[in-house]
Order: C-alpha cells, then structure tokens, then sequence
C-alpha cells in the first residue's frame, strides 16, 4: 500500500525522488521529497478551495411546506411522519401569554421603620428648636440648627428664623403648626410614599402585592402616592388642613414636611418582572398533539389556518430534528469544500491533459483562481444580501476573459465550471441554467476577430440575447404566477438586469484584458494584431537597414500562417514570429547573404569567426525584443527558429582550411534551444525553405517539392522537430501548404521586347568570339 502511494505521488509529479548508493555502490531505499513550486501550487489550491467554501451560504434551506397557504385548495395531501405537537398561533400565544403577565400584580415593598424614624427625627428637630430659642440670639439659633441636623439643608432660613421666633414668641401657634406637621406626615406614611411615579398609582381598583418582611398581602393602588406626587400637591394639602395659617407658616409647614417626607414604599421592578416571566413561561405554546400516520390535510381540502399553524409546527418539529444532527454544520462545511475541490479539479485535471504548457505555470494558476472568484464573490453577495439579484453574478465576464486569453475549449471548460459553482452557492437552478448559457454565449463572441470594436459589439449582441432568451425561457418553464401580467412584471426587470450585466461584462472585458495580459504575461490575439503592425518603429527600422531581411521576414510570415493554418496551430502568432524573428540582423546586417550588394565580407573573415557572426544575430534579436518588451513567446521564437542546425557551409570551409580535429562542432552549431511549440517548428521549417528557395536556379513545381521534402525530412531526421508537437501527418499538411505560396513567389514572366533584344544581341558577340 505505501509502495502505491509512493508511486502515485511520483507520478503526478508532487515529489520527487533522492537515489544514494551505500558504500559498495548499490542503491539504497529512495527518498522523497517535495518540490518547493509544487508546495505552493497546492497551497494555492488548497486557499481557492477555502474561499469558494466560504462563499456558500452558512444558512441551510429549512423542511417547509411552502405550496399552503390560508383559504386556498391544498395541492396535495399530507401525513404526519411522527408524533409532534401543535403549537399555537403566533398571535394567540402572544395575546395569552401579554394577559398572563398583566394579570401578575405589581410587587411594593413596606418599610414600617421609615415612619417611626422619621417621627422621631421630627420630634428631635422641634424639641431642640424650641429649647435654643430662648437661649440663643436667631442667627446663632439658625447655625446651630443647621449644624445639629443635617437633614434639613433644604429648609430656608427664612423659615428657620420664622419656625425659631414661633417656639420663643407664639408657643400656642408653634404647637399647631407642630402638630400639623405631623398630621400630614402620618397620613401620608399611612397611604404609602413610593420611591417614585408609577404606572400602577393611582388606577381605579388596581391592586399591588405589599410585601412586609416575610408576609405579603394584596392591597389597592389608588391610596398610594410617589414621592413626586406629593411634592407637587403638597401645598393644596397644607391648604385644606390648616385653613388659617398665614404664608410664612405654610411655607414653613411645607418645607418641613418635604425635608421629613422619604418613601416607604419601593417598587420592585426586578421581582415584579420575575413573576410575570414565570406566568408567561406557565403558558403552553402548544394546543394540540398529532400522531404519526395521521392526516394533516388532504388533496383539495380547503386550507384552513388549524391546517397552517400544523404544517408550521412540522416543519419546526423536523428542522429541530435536523439540528440534532450531530457534527451537522461541519458535515456541511465539508460537502461544500467537496463541491468546491470537485468543481475545480475538473477545470485543472482539463488543463493538465489538454493543455499542459498553460498549467505548468503557476501565474497561469492565480489567473484561473482569480476567474473563479470574481463571480462566486458576487454570488456569495447575492445569496445573502436580498437587495442583491443573482443575475448580475458576472459569470460569462470571467468566461471571456479566459476565451480570450487562452482558447474557446477553456472558456467553455470555465463557462461550466463557475455557473455550477455560482449557483450551489445561490441555491437556483434555473439561475444555474442562465450562468451556462450565458457563458457558453460569451466564449463564442470573442472567438478570434480582428479588431477590438468587433469583439465589442459581437459580445454586447451575443450576451444581451443570450440573457433575454435564457431569462424568459426559465421563467416560462417555472412559472408560478397568477396571470401572464403578473409574470411579466416581475421578468421584466429581470430583463433589464441581464441586460445591464450583458453590457457592463463586455466593458469589463475590455478594460480588464490588458490588466490580466500585462500581469500574468499571457499574449492574446489583440497584442498579436498591435505586434503584427509593420509600421512598429522596430519593423520600420528592420525594413530600412536590413532590407534583404525584411523581404526574407515577409514572406515567412505567409508561408508560417499558411502551414499553422493548415494544422491547426495559431496562424497569426506564427505570423508575428517570423516578423520578429531576425530582428537580430540589423546589429551588422551586411554579413547576411539577402542583404549584401556584391560584396560579401566573409570571403576576409576565418570560418569560425564567420560562423561567430552568424549565430550572434540570435542572442542580439534577443535582447533587443527584452528591451522592446515583446512578449516572451516571440522571444522564444527568436530563440529558437534555428535550433541547434549546423552551419554548414562555414564548417566545410573550417574543415578544408584545417586539420578535421582542430575544427569544434559546437563552434558551427547554434545554441539553441529546439523549437518547443508547434508555431516555433513551423517557423523554424519556413526559415530554412525560403532561404533554400532564394538558392534554387531551376524554377519548376516539381523542383521546388522535391527542394521542400528534402529540406522537412532534413530536419525531421536531425531531431530539430522532436521537442515540438508536430506530428508526421502536420510535416505532410505543412510541406503542401508552402508549395503554392513559393510558386506563386517566385514565378515566370513573358520578357519584354528590349529583353528579347538584348539576349539577341548577347548571342551575336558570343558566336563572334567564337
């Protein structure tokens, strides 16, 4: 078993293997170990998984009944699974449960030593105002009050001297002006001071629990006031039992009793909203039980509200069961990351059969993730913001940019890959059915075009109809409205709303595409259009001091457009390759054969330094399209439209000129490397005939096919081709699609009149000679 496994790691290429021999040489067991790329790449699968399984909704859809509601027909019968009990209607328990709590009475507690207490302190305050009277002058009498009894700091000094001038002066008026003090007082301990203004003071019949020490009893609200009460009607009081006093001894009869005035009742909030939550808890929310197996409703009753307020309580009786679930949540947790892992490996396990070389880069790995993300970050919005609507979930945005940047099978790939994944997430699959059939429209649109106004609008008509045809349709198929005008008010919105997202992916696409091609180095068709511009400043300049070249370039480009057609690689990126392709030779370009005019500076130069010369104009194309900023697939082009071919004709002079060991081969050989795409093989191919081409004298059709199969099984047999992905049947396909290119180049005219005439005279002077 772990010898399997070891193997399949080795396989997939997630570890590699360290062989050591012992000391007598054998092999020892091998270690694995993994690669630090590699670690990263699952990382970075591992964080795409995490995210998508965060953008699911946590909420979980509930077991309901949702077809039934009050006073229409029921759509089909339903049979209690088990037992479970009928709770009330909402309201009706709401309204039991308000009178449970209104009919517990509210809880006032009696101190019985705040009256006495207070008495005393009364009785203490006069007796002693009465004594320093006649002791002391008024303002000695005043401050020695206020200092001796600090709880009459709100009685004035006015009063004061009033009260002390009485006792001294009035003895018979300072005893009833006493006694009416504690008259008032007594009374009003009698009906009961509360702490402070309440709901239940003062209702007629209202009744309150008094509780006094251990024992409580229930006695009538009305008599009993708050101490703000009576501070507000105090003086009608004073005014009602003591008829003929005068202003100064009202006024002194009611400071007194306010200062000597504290409640003796409190009203106990606390214990008052125990005991009606205790009342409330008392009152059963259920009002029935129902048996398993028993009928609920039957097809075509008529639902009544005893139907509605059964099939609420089943569903909360079996979500209840669902919540008892154990590991409930993390078991869904999972299935989400397992939906996510399979959604996503389908679109990579694609990419890793079909197309290796775009999954072999990691860049290309954050790409796809960022792809993924847009839309399922919208649809996560969506699902739990109602505000939201699931049709601007910007999947066919994503599909385009990856048909454009990589090829239409991709896009489609994830065109299904993100409408699955966005609508798990928004848990519709009607709205998973638009997400598809949008996607698949939008990688259509941008299929190649030559212009980018072309891709606008194509995509723009492509998606608008797309969303509308997909939208109706989807809403016909689920329809569940009343009338057709009812329908048609909510779709029509829906409409626009595709609409809108028709038109705002196809801008998006526009701007983000170069954004995407400039960070993750990916060359699309548009940046091959710009690159194919023969009046870029370095074509311009190839043509001007490298013209021969130029010439050379130009017709490559048919010929490779024509063969990459013809196989069915990228015509147009073998196109702008060979445009580029000896930009090198403009560093010395008297030292190639197409642009020298007689003179050929070679015939001065050793071999070696002449092949020297040759093999450089590589390495010089190449750093010149670094420093130009072309994209890295045309510098490998550069790089490798001659391979590792020898150049011949400087090695047979090497060799003639000098001893054969004396003469290096890699001194005649380009460095390299081979051509590693089929675009790159086809222009290595179109190099090497058209130069062969510009070499043949005889100019017949059957010539030149026999000069093209030479030249193609030249290099098939040397194994330039075999790092490439050119199959047999493509050198087949290539060879008959330069043929008539390179007839219709290089091909006969009728000679004009003087040429007849100087050829005439050509062969007069040579039978002279003879």
């Amino acid at each position: 078993m772990i010898r399997r496994l070891r193997q399949l790691l080795l396989y997939t290429g997630l570890v590699e293997s360290d062989a050591a021999n012992d000391d007598r040489g054998a092999p020892t067991r091998r270690k694995l170990r993994l690669r630090p790329r590699v670690l990263l790449r699952i990382g970075l699968m591992l964080t795409l998984v995490a995210l998508l399984t965060y953008f699911f909704p946590i909420a979980r859809t509930d077991f309901e009944h949702g077809a039934f509601s009050e006073g229409t027909i029921a759509p089909y019968e339903v049979i209690a699974p088990e037992n479970f009990k009928v709770l009330k209607n909402e309201t009706e328990y709401a309204r039991e449960v308000e009178a449970a709590r209104d009919d517990v009475l509210p809880v006032v507690i009696l101190d019985a030593e705040v009256s006495a207490d207070r008495q005393r302190s009364l009785d203490g305050f006069l007796e002693d105002l009465n004594q320093v009277s006649v002791l002391a002058v008024p303002d000695s009498a005043v401050h020695h009050l206020q200092q001796a009894h600090s709880e009459i700091g709100s009685v004035s000094q006015v009063s004061l001297r009033f009260l002390i001038n009485q006792a001294a002066n009035y003895p018979t008026g300072f005893e009833r002006l006493r006694s009416t003090v504690r008259e008032l007082l007594v009374s009003s301990y009698t009906a009961g001071v509360l702490n402070r203004d309440s709901e239940i003071l003062g209702s007629d019949g209202r009744e309150v629990v008094l509780v006094e020490g251990d024992r409580e009893r229930r006695i009538t609200s009305e008599p009993i006031r708050g101490l703000e009460w009576y501070e507000r009607s105090l003086q009608d009081e004073i005014d009602t039992q003591f008829p003929q006093g005068t202003p100064a001894e009202i006024k002194s009869v009611y400071e007194l009793v306010v200062v000597f005035l504290t409640p003796n009742l409190t009203y106990n909030v606390e214990e008052t909203e125990r005991r009606r939550d205790e009342a409330a808890a008392r009152i059963s929310p259920y009002k029935g039980t129902v048996l398993g197996g028993e009928r609920i409703v039957d097809k075509h009753d008529r639902v009544t509200s005893d139907h509605m307020d059964q099939l609420r309580s089943l569903s909360i009786h079996m979500n209840r069961a669902i919540d008892r679930v154990p590991y409930l949540y993390h078991l869904q947790v999972a299935a989400q990351a397992a939906v996510s892992a399979l959604l996503i490996a389908i679109l990579f396990v694609f990419l890793q059969v079909s197309r290796p070389t775009v999954i072999a880069s990691t860049s290309n790995l954050v790409l796809f993730s960022i792809l993924i993300i847009m839309p399922c970050l919208v649809a996560s919005y969506a699902a739990t913001v109602s505000a939201v609507t699931p049709l601007l979930v910007p999947v066919a945005l994503s599909v385009m940019l990856a048909t454009v940047l990589f090829d239409t099978e991709v896009g489609l790939v994830v065109s299904f890959v993100c409408a699955t994944l966005c609508a798990s997430i928004v848990g519709s699959l009607s709205f998973g059915l638009i997400y598809l059939v949008t996607g698949a429209a939008g990688a259509y649109s941008v299929r190649p075009v030559n212009r980018r106004s072309d891709f606008f609008y194509r995509s723009i008509a492509f998606l608008v109809c797309a969303y509308l045809l997909s939208t109706l349709a989807t809403a016909i198929l689920l329809f569940s409205y009343s009338s057709f005008g009812e329908s048609f008010q909510k779709v029509r919105w829906d409409l626009v709303l595709g609409t809108f997202t028709a038109c705002a992916s196809s801008v998006l696409t526009i701007g983000l595409l170069p954004i995407f091609e400039s960070a993750f180095s990916v060359v699309t068709a548009y940046t091959l259009l710009e690159l194919s511009d023969l009046n870029r400043p370095l074509l311009r300049n190839l043509a001007i001091r490298a013209p021969g070249t130029y010439s050379h370039s130009i017709i490559m480009a048919r010929l490779s457009e024509a063969a990459a057609e013809a196989t069915g690689a990228n015509g147009l990126l073998a196109r702008v390759g060979c445009y580029y392709h000896d930009i090198g030779k403009m560093i010395r370009p008297h030292y190639f054969i197409e642009n020298q005019k007689g003179v050929n500076p070679h015939d001065e130069l050793q071999p070696r330094l002449s092949a020297l010369i040759l093999i450089s104009h590589v390495k010089d194309g190449i750093s010149m399209a670094e420093e130009e900023g072309l994209p890295r697939v045309i510098i490998d082009m550069i790089s490798q439209h001659h391979g590792t071919s020898e150049i011949a004709g400087f090695k047979k002079s090497a060799l003639e000129s000098s001893a054969p060991h004396e003469v290096r081969d890699a001194d005649f050989r380009y460095p390299g490397p081979r051509p590693q795409t089929r675009e790159a093989g086809i222009v290595s191919l179109a190099d090497a005939v058209e130069s062969a081409r510009r070499s043949l004298n005889a100019s017949t059709p059957e010539e030149t096919r026999k000069m093209v199969q030479t030249l193609v099984k030249a290099r098939f047999t040397a194994g330039e081709l075999d790092e490439c992905d050119l199959t047999l049947r493509d050198l087949t396909r290539i060879q008959e699609a330069f043929l008539p290119i390179l007839d219709a180049t290089w091909h006969s005219r009728v000679a004009y009149p003087w040429q007849h005439e100087r050829k005439r005279v050509q062969l007069g002077r040579r039978r002279e000679v003879l």
